[in-house]
């Protein structure tokens, strides 16, 4: 069966039925249009975020600790290249992870990963 999606039309199925280029070519452009909307969407919290972290990067003077609690994929080391970057994570997802300078992956009593902080800036 032939999806009237594709052409917004009540009869689509009935005129793509009788033209089957066209609905390889409604399916092709659907199929594109997806990729370009998941290829240029922008979460907007992620947005503000990331303004939020530059305008902080900017205000911390140069040598000065940070701790990037919680951070994940260290997607804000870079702004700050100026200072000394710390980061921590407990790891507790399953996913991949940028360095983590503070804390030692280590299992808990119920097998789970967890991190304990070891201190900043002491010897890893």
């Amino acid at each position: 069966m032939q999806d009237s999606r594709l052409t917004g039309h009540k009869n689509a199925p009935d005129v793509l039925a009788q033209h089957p280029l066209r609905y390889a070519a409604a399916g092709m452009v659907d199929r594109l249009l997806g990729r370009l909307r998941r290829l240029t969407y922008k979460n907007s919290s992620r947005v503000h975020m990331q303004r939020v972290n530059e305008a902080f990067a900017r205000s911390v003077p140069a040598g000065a600790r940070v701790l990037d609690a919680g951070a994940g994929s260290c997607p804000y080391r870079e702004l700050f290249d100026h200072a000394v970057y710390e980061s921590a994570d407990l790891q507790g997802v399953d996913k991949l992870y940028g360095e983590i300078t503070c804390g030692e992956r280590q299992l808990d009593e119920h097998g789970t990963r967890s991190a304990f902080a070891r201190g900043m800036g002491s010897s890893r």
